[in-house]
This record gives structure tokens, sequence and C-alpha cells, in this order.
């Protein structure tokens, strides 16, 4: 059994959507440094569904912090089991559950499609 406090669990969490930020924060850059110019009207309308998301993700990080802060770290204490049942990606499941970590996952360039 895998168990945290609430507040753990939350600020967690939203650790988690703070690394999701700055990830999708770096594609979007990426994209408007090499994009060719482009006639259409998809691409910016594109870009700014990216940007959106960025945000979404960001003001979801602020309130699980806040959040976390105000349930505070002791109590009460939640059982994760299931919840992290449910995470598909280990090293993800690792961190949510407050385990160890290892080596942080790289990004080698390479596409690997899973």
């Amino acid at each position: 059994m895998t168990e945290l406090s609430a507040g753990r669990a939350v600020s967690l969490a939203a650790s988690e959507l703070a690394e999701a930020s700055k990830a999708l924060q770096a594609v979007e850059r990426a994209l408007i440094r090499d994009a060719a110019p482009v006639d259409s009207t998809a691409f910016p309308r594109d870009l700014q569904q990216l940007d959106l998301l960025s945000q979404m993700i960001d003001e979801l990080r602020i309130y699980l912090d806040r959040l976390a802060m105000a349930i505070g770290t002791e109590e009460p204490r939640i059982d994760l089991s299931s919840a992290l049942t449910a995470v598909r990606l280990g090293d993800m499941r690792r961190r949510l559950a407050d385990t160890p970590r290892g080596e942080s996952p790289t990004i080698s360039g390479q596409v690997d499609l899973f």
C-alpha cells in the first residue's frame, strides 16, 4: 500500500504539471523557431491551442500547489495504490508515489511512438 498525506500527494501532482508545462513550452518555442512562413490560418490557430494548453497546465499546477498548502502535509493520509495503478508512465508513477528517484529520463531526439 502506498500511503501519503493528501497535501503531499497533491503537491507531487503539481510538480508533475510543472514539468509538463515546461516540456510543452519547449515544444511551442521549437515550433515557432522552426516554422516556415505559412500563409495558412491553421498554423497560428494551432499555436494558440498549444499556448492555451500550456496556460491551463500552469493554472492547474498553481491551483494544486495552493490546495496542497491548504491541506497541509500531515493529515489526512490517503491510500494512493488504486490511483497509481492508473498511471501508465512508470517514472511518473514512482514520482507520484514519492519514491526515491533514479536517473531522470532523457530526451534522445529519436522519435519513439508508443
